[in-house]
């Protein structure tokens, strides 16, 4: 390999993380305030002449929106997708072929069969293709139902749920939240061999959320996959560095010359201005940081380049380029791969809380709360130093006057204090006081009225977050905070949507189409998509279990009261019991030996409707009495029976 070469590589990434870092400045800045919004940190210093104080309004907003999305898709046993059959399959080639072949074999036969009649044979094929269809939509549809646990099982083993949180938080402090999809890493496992478990090492796909301090598109991109270039930066330790040489891909040469010619590390270079606050630390020396800053190129690089990296090209493919990942440590290539995704996609996926048309960088709830945040940190500060100046008189005296001895400046209580007679007639006290106007009335109304401005610049009201004020009467009512409730919601939906959209839709469709490439397993193979739940399909399901709560204890006070008229119970005996069972099935709890099974005995209760006989009394409205023994009712009584014990016992 031409060291020329591998030099000219290595600069070529260096520059176009110069650019892209360029580029990205104005949002470097907005997310280092989302950073200190977030700590608590002040957007503005104090101005040396009062107290310095911040008055923290933003980060508990945004950790209370963090908390209502991450309640939406983690807070229900339901995922927030599901896997499905496509709607309308389509026949595999082999499948069409050999249908075809059959067709052209009977040809002769179907056009006698037929009088002579084209239309009819063609209407004949057809009606064949539509039933072939049919059976392949009924394979699909168990491939789905098959394929769904097994996506469970590789999310849960790829770290999902933690990354998706963490990717929530970003999502809601960050101009953008970044995910990469899949990140392949290499872990020591312990597997159970059949006698003990010992540990294995294996290479597994993962997701990761990336911070968006160390992600950067090339200028002027608006979207992962249509920019130019993007770039990812990581900061490995001597030992990380180290490791690499064994990863499949990574050449051991270039990372053995990446120590020899660092020593020290090989950190980039910053400025004051660019220092990331998030993950570098701050002043430090090269010397004491000791770390190794490695820049991961995603982009098209021309193949004649590529080709002096081991990758073979056909002469015709020399003149042209490819996608490829490259990796570069202090200007020297490390990595350098062809992007090994079938459709060329980068293994990342972005999406904002709020998108800007044609720009790369949204907006974010900390973002929209910078203004109210000034204001009510200026706020507070003007209130604590009015209260220091309100908090007690403030005198003058004229010292000329004031032959005790005594400090001048200090007031005792229960004393005298003697002075001069005024000679200047002017009648006035030797000593003055004044008290300053107390402004706390007004200043905490202001803070007041910024702090509701705040949840109004994000769309949710305080109801939200648990709070009631300024509701009103509408407050007072569970229907009125119902319809507060579902305002609030309308504020988030859109960007909900969004991240399924953005996010959560192609990560699961990844694992899905990997399963499909590489899977032995015959029983997931089949035309399968997955499609997000639906940010209101899982919000309906939360607010169906409210209003089941509401009913159970409206219920329950009325359990066991006797109608008077009708010596009956008000409430059946079996109602408080099936409000309980739906509330077990809607969060996951086992009903088994618990409840008895009402969704057994309503399919019984069909079945029996559907066969055109009378359900008997105390079935199944009464699961204590269990199913009747109808030995010597009708003959179609006992046959719809004998099918519903086949089908359900």
């Amino acid at each position: 390999m031409d060291e020329n070469l591998i030099d000219e590589l290595g600069v070529f990434v260096a520059a176009r993380f110069d650019k892209a870092r360029t580029a990205k400045q104005p949002h470097y800045s907005d997310m280092q305030d989302c950073l200190k919004l977030m700590h608590g940190q002040p957007l503005t210093p104090s101005d040396g002449r009062g107290p310095d104080i911040t008055m923290d309004i933003s980060s508990p907003i945004v950790k209370g929106i963090v908390g209502l999305i991450r309640d939406i898709f983690m807070g229900t046993t339901a995922a927030p997708y599901t896997i499905n059959a496509t709607p309308i399959v389509d026949l595999p080639e082999a499948l069409e072929q050999e249908m075809l072949e059959k067709v052209s074999q009977d040809l002769n036969y179907m056009l006698a069969a037929a009088g002579g009649d084209t239309s009819a044979v063609r209407g004949q094929i057809d009606e064949m293709r539509s039933v072939l269809k049919l059976e392949e939509n009924r394979k699909a549809a168990i491939a789905a139902e098959r394929m769904t646990t097994v996506i469970a099982d590789r999310l849960h083993d790829a770290d999902w749920e933690t990354q998706f949180i963490e990717f929530i938080e970003h999502f809601c402090i960050y101009p953008a939240a970044i995910m990469k999809v899949p990140s392949i890493k290499e872990v020591v496992t312990m597997r159970w061999t059949g006698d003990t478990v010992e540990p294995v090492r294996e290479v597994v796909r993962q997701v990761e959320n990336i911070s968006p301090f160390d992600f950067y598109p090339a200028p002027y991109a608006d979207d992962i996959q249509t920019a130019d270039y993007v770039i990812e930066r990581r900061r490995l330790t001597r030992n990380e560095l180290l490791a690499l040489r064994d990863a499949a891909g990574y050449s051991p040469e270039a990372i053995d010359a990446v120590f020899e010619e660092n020593p020290d590390g090989a950190p980039l270079s910053y400025d004051t201005d660019q220092t990331d606050p998030a993950t570098d630390t701050i002043n430090a020396s090269k010397e004491d940081r000791d770390v190794f800053d490695a820049l991961g190129y995603y982009g098209r690089i021309r193949n004649s380049v590529l080709a002096e990296y081991g990758i073979e090209f056909a002469d015709e493919e020399l003149v042209g380029a490819s996608e490829a990942e490259v990796w570069v440590v202090g200007k020297r290539v490390i990595k350098c791969l062809l992007n090994p995704d079938p459709a060329g996609r980068r293994p990342f996926y972005k999406a904002s809380f709020e998108r800007v048309s044609g720009a790369f960088w949204g907006a974010s709830p900390a973002m929209k709360l910078r203004d109210a945040q000034k204001v009510c940190t200026a706020t507070v500060r003007s209130l604590v130093r009015n209260m220091q100046y309100s908090s007690g008189p403030i005198g003058e005296v004229e010292k000329g006057r004031v032959k005790d001895g005594h400090d001048i400046t200090q007031v005792l209580p229960n004393t005298i204090r003697v002075v001069t007679d005024d000679n200047l007639g002017s009648g006035r006290p030797a000593y003055s006081f004044y008290t300053v106007p107390s402004l706390s009335a007004e200043l905490t109304a202001l803070f007041e009225k910024f702090l509701g401005y705040a949840y109004e610049l994000i769309g949710i009201p305080r109801l939200a977050f648990g709070g009631t004020q300024g509701l009103g009467t509408i407050g007072r009512t569970s229907g009125g905070m119902s319809i507060v409730m579902n305002q609030s919601t309308k504020a988030i939906k859109h960007a909900l949507r969004m991240l399924e959209k953005g996010v959560i839709e192609p990560v699961v469709q990844d694992f899905i189409n990997y399963e499909l490439r590489t899977s032995d397993d015959p029983e997931i193979r089949g035309d399968v998509r997955v499609y997000a739940r639906g940010v209101s399909g899982l919000m309906e399901q939360e607010s169906k279990n409210s209003d089941l709560e509401w009913a159970l204890q409206s219920l329950s006070s009325m359990a066991g009261v006797i109608d008077p008229t009708t010596q009956q119970p008000i409430i059946p005996p079996t109602a408080i019991q099936r409000i309980l069972y739906q509330l077990f099935k809607n969060k996951g709890l086992p009903t088994e030996g618990v409840f008895p099974d009402f969704d057994k005995q309503e399919a019984f209760g069909e079945l029996l409707n559907a066969q055109g006989v009378t359900s008997p009394a105390g079935m199944p409205n009464d699961p204590t009495g269990g199913l009747p023994n109808l030995d010597g009712r009708s003959p179609d009584a006992a046959a719809a029976i004998d099918e519903a014990n086949g089908g359900f016992m």
